[in-house]
Protein backbone atom coordinates (compact mmCIF):
# COMPACT_ATOMS: atom_id res chain seq x y z
CA UNK A 1 0.00 0.00 0.00
CA UNK A 2 1.62 3.40 -1.52
CA UNK A 3 4.99 1.24 -0.33
CA UNK A 4 4.23 1.79 3.38
CA UNK A 5 5.07 -1.64 5.28
CA UNK A 6 2.43 -3.82 6.57
CA UNK A 7 2.11 -3.15 10.69
CA UNK A 8 2.26 -7.10 12.44
CA UNK A 9 0.84 -5.99 15.19
CA UNK A 10 -2.23 -4.54 13.21
CA UNK A 11 -3.12 -8.06 12.96
CA UNK A 12 -3.81 -9.56 16.22
CA UNK A 13 -5.25 -5.76 17.26
CA UNK A 14 -7.86 -6.43 14.62
CA UNK A 15 -8.73 -10.15 15.08
CA UNK A 16 -9.09 -9.61 19.11
CA UNK A 17 -10.98 -6.48 18.83
CA UNK A 18 -13.73 -8.73 16.75
CA UNK A 19 -13.36 -10.79 19.55
CA UNK A 20 -11.42 -13.93 17.80
CA UNK A 21 -8.91 -15.73 18.32
CA UNK A 22 -5.75 -17.22 16.07
CA UNK A 23 -7.76 -20.12 16.29
CA UNK A 24 -10.82 -18.58 14.40
CA UNK A 25 -9.18 -16.08 11.98
CA UNK A 26 -6.72 -19.40 10.94
CA UNK A 27 -10.27 -21.57 10.36
CA UNK A 28 -12.16 -18.63 8.42
CA UNK A 29 -9.68 -17.82 6.12
CA UNK A 30 -8.31 -21.79 5.82
CA UNK A 31 -4.79 -21.03 6.42
CA UNK A 32 -2.78 -22.61 9.12
CA UNK A 33 -2.50 -21.26 12.79
CA UNK A 34 1.39 -20.96 12.42
CA UNK A 35 0.70 -18.88 9.31
CA UNK A 36 -1.52 -16.02 11.01
CA UNK A 37 1.55 -15.91 13.90
CA UNK A 38 4.27 -15.62 10.94
CA UNK A 39 2.17 -12.95 9.74
CA UNK A 40 1.64 -11.54 13.12
CA UNK A 41 5.56 -11.89 14.16
CA UNK A 42 6.68 -9.98 10.89
CA UNK A 43 8.45 -13.03 9.93
CA UNK A 44 6.58 -13.57 6.30
CA UNK A 45 4.15 -11.08 4.67
CA UNK A 46 0.38 -11.71 3.80
CA UNK A 47 -0.40 -11.69 0.08
CA UNK A 48 -2.56 -8.58 -1.59
CA UNK A 49 -5.19 -11.05 -1.41
CA UNK A 50 -4.91 -12.22 2.22
CA UNK A 51 -4.79 -8.25 3.21
CA UNK A 52 -7.55 -7.94 0.96
CA UNK A 53 -9.20 -10.78 3.17
CA UNK A 54 -8.42 -10.18 6.71
CA UNK A 55 -9.98 -6.23 5.99
CA UNK A 56 -12.87 -8.05 4.59
CA UNK A 57 -13.44 -10.81 7.79
CA UNK A 58 -12.15 -8.40 10.40
CA UNK A 59 -14.23 -5.60 8.85
CA UNK A 60 -10.88 -3.23 9.33
CA UNK A 61 -10.24 -0.88 6.11
CA UNK A 62 -7.35 -1.89 4.38
CA UNK A 63 -5.00 1.02 5.59
CA UNK A 64 -5.83 -0.04 9.16
CA UNK A 65 -2.92 -2.76 8.53
CA UNK A 66 -0.65 -0.08 7.59
CA UNK A 67 -1.24 2.63 10.15
CA UNK A 68 1.61 3.01 12.91
CA UNK A 69 1.28 1.73 16.08
CA UNK A 70 1.44 4.67 18.70
CA UNK A 71 4.66 5.43 20.70
CA UNK A 72 4.22 4.91 24.46
CA UNK A 73 6.13 7.09 26.26
CA UNK A 74 7.48 5.81 29.80
CA UNK A 75 8.80 7.30 32.94
CA UNK A 76 12.05 5.34 32.53
CA UNK A 77 12.53 7.01 28.57
CA UNK A 78 14.68 10.09 28.14
CA UNK A 79 11.38 11.58 26.20
CA UNK A 80 9.18 11.17 29.22
CA UNK A 81 6.84 14.30 29.44
CA UNK A 82 4.97 15.22 32.51
CA UNK A 83 1.80 16.52 32.45
CA UNK A 84 -1.33 17.71 34.78
CA UNK A 85 1.31 18.19 37.47
CA UNK A 86 -1.22 19.69 39.82
CA UNK A 87 0.97 22.03 41.81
Amino acid sequence: MDGKPLVPLRIKQAYTARELDKADLSNIMGVAMSTISRWEQGRENPSQQDIYRLSDILDFPIHFFYKPMPVKICADSPLFICTNIGY
